[in-house]
């Protein structure tokens, strides 16, 4: 019995239609369903792999692949209120990913302005230098997940081993930030404090100064 001919590969264009149809349905099923993006989010969130370069017939062009599918995504977030992270899986292929996506984002001048453009372009210089310090808010590591700092002083409040009441917990929170982290410090130790700090989801480290 003769074996059958494998067949054709399915060309680029299939698996890009299919990615831009996955995006359109998942952009109405947020809309309909009035998704929430998660960890706090500014918007939802959708993963989208390179198509077809896995076992697919697009294995051996996954560059032009990557270049196909950023074009559908940078049309797809200009008309809808959701990011996409393109998923890419190996160094290469992530390296490759950037370059395209450098070479096809618009121009600073053309996002930022002409002077946003210039003040970015001087904290570049200062930073090079080594003339930059950045003071950032503990709310920055929000985005990915991290307990913002009412809920982590409140999680290491809440702990057996705290010797806090229910009542004194509330008490608790009727004070600034600052000095429910003092309090804590107080009861705990800043040893203990340390340890239940690197327990409670990998959180920042506190600081109690100002």
């Amino acid at each position: 019995r003769d074996c059958e001919p494998s067949p054709a590969p399915p060309p680029l264009d299939w698996f890009v239609d299919a990615a831009r149809q996955f995006l359109q349905l998942a952009a109405a099923s947020v809309g309909e369903e009035g998704t929430r993006a998660r960890c706090r989010r500014a918007q939802p969130l959708l993963a989208l792999p390179v198509v077809g370069t896995g076992n697919g017939g697009a294995r051996t062009a996954s560059g032009r692949m990557i270049s196909r599918l950023l074009e559908v995504l940078y049309d797809f977030t200009a008309v809808h209120d959701i990011d996409v992270a393109l998923v890419v899986k190996g160094e290469r292929r992530f390296s490759a990913a950037q370059a395209l996506r450098r070479q096809m984002a618009p121009a600073w001048e053309d996002t930022l302005g002409a002077r946003l453009c210039g003040a970015a372009l001087e904290l570049a210089q200062r930073a090079t230098a080594d003339e930059l310090a950045l003071f950032i808010g503990a709310g920055v590591s929000v985005g990915a997940g991290l307990p913002a700092w009412q809920e982590l002083l409140t999680s290491l409040a809440e702990r057996d081993d705290v010797p806090l009441g229910p009542g004194e917990v509330l008490q608790l929170k009727r004070l600034d930030l600052p000095d429910q982290a003092s309090v804590l410090c107080s009861r705990l130790g800043a040893a203990e404090l340390s340890s239940g700090r690197r327990r409670s989801r990998g959180a920042p480290a506190l600081s109690t100064g100002a």
